[in-house]
């Protein structure tokens, strides 16, 4: 770590910052502007933080690089860069990276069912993969 990549990375924040949009599922404040200002700039503090980690277990050989070869996720990924409101990326590869790979043991990890949502013994179930929609390749663990 240096300063150069401090600075890269601030730099990459702001901007960042005015172009990110994430859901509106959580109220910071009743003030909308201040609400939306303070959703962006936790939520962009930790995909980044995130995506940090994963790059650097990439280069400890403890992940795949296919999770960041543009090339490789057009054949796993479907709609992959399709246009900039896509989010099967953020869905299928990395929320099912940091949740239902990093965060379960290797034993326990599996696809969540299918079914209807308020009788689904998995709904809301963060800690199984999810998503399988969003893949143009099989279940395969």
């Amino acid at each position: 770590m240096t300063k150069e990549f401090y600075k890269e990375l601030q730099a990459w924040y702001f901007y960042a910052l005015d172009k990110i949009r994430f859901p509106e599922d959580y109220k910071y404040s009743d003030d909308p502007q201040k609400n939306r200002e303070v959703r962006n700039a936790t939520n962009l503090i930790r995909l980044l933080t995130r995506v940090i980690f994963a790059w650097f277990m990439r280069e400890r050989n403890l992940i795949p690089e296919d999770i960041f070869d543009e090339n490789k996720l057009k054949g796993i990924v479907k709609d992959f860069l399709k246009d900039e409101n896509s989010s099967n990326y953020y869905n299928a590869i990395l929320q099912n990276l940091f949740f239902a790979t990093l965060n379960q043991k290797p034993s326990e990890r599996a696809f969540a069912s299918d079914g209807g949502e308020p009788y689904n013994p998995h709904y809301g179930v963060k800690t199984l993969y999810r998503y399988a929609d969003k893949f143009l390749i099989s279940k395969v663990l």
